[in-house]
């Protein structure tokens, strides 16, 4: 609640030179019911002269009254090309990073640079294929290989090994439950799945908790309840 009020806040300063105040709801499926009646009430009477673009990525879980209120913008992945020409417009490290390179990169990016460059830069080297590798084996991937990334979260490239750990195992889990077949009942078990990971990592980023630790029980959750195909 108070991080959506004080990013709000923005609204009560004087635009610059008389341009527009703009605020960045990211995501808006995070926010809580008080945070998300705090945006409401913003998105009802906005001031004038403001822009509120509100990023969600499941946007059956936003309050209709937000929705009602807004106008849609979808943004669509972009192609592999558009990335490799993106990431090597750039220049260095990334346009010396060999076109072959960048192109793996790209495939892997789902439609974003900054996923293609996160894979490009040195110190993500070698973490991007023991995500992969995990991600393969998933429901139950090779311990050798979940303790090396929990090793690797505590190092340089830590913060965006848990990110895009996170990223491969939610289209994991997406990509698993359409491929289940029926009942439904193995669909829900995927989605509340998903849930209980989703509130982990929640809480482990909210209250600063062991990353490694975090990575190992997801990697148990996962293969003590996927159904099997």
């Amino acid at each position: 609640m108070e991080a959506v009020r004080q990013g709000l806040q923005v609204f009560q300063l004087s635009a610059a030179f008389g341009g527009w105040r703009v605020a960045i709801v990211d995501s808006a499926e995070d926010l809580n019911r008080s945070s998300a009646n705090a945006l409401l009430k913003m998105v009802e009477e906005p001031p004038q002269r403001s822009l509120i673009l509100i990023v969600s990525h499941r946007p059956g879980q936003i309050l209709p009254t937000i929705r009602s209120r807004c106008r849609r913008l979808r943004l669509d992945p972009l192609s592999e090309h558009e990335i490799v020409q993106a990431a090597t417009a750039l220049g260095p490290p990334w346009s010396e990073a060999g076109r072959e390179a960048v192109a793996v990169a790209a495939k892997r990016a789902d439609g974003s640079v900054r996923e293609a460059l996160v894979r490009l830069a040195p110190e993500s080297e070698g973490v991007g294929a023991l995500i992969d590798s995990i991600v393969a084996g998933l429901p139950r991937p090779d311990p050798r290989a979940v303790a090396r990334l929990a090793d690797a979260i505590g190092g340089r490239a830590g913060d965006e090994a848990y990110r895009a750990f996170h990223r491969e195992l939610y289209d994991w889990l997406a990509s698993y439950a359409r491929d289940l077949p029926p009942p439904a009942v193995e669909v829900e078990q995927i989605g509340a799945l998903w849930d209980r990971i989703r509130t982990a990592e929640r809480e482990t980023d909210a209250l600063n908790l062991d990353r490694k630790l975090h990575v190992q029980a997801v990697i148990a959750e996962i293969a003590a309840t996927a159904p099997r195909r």
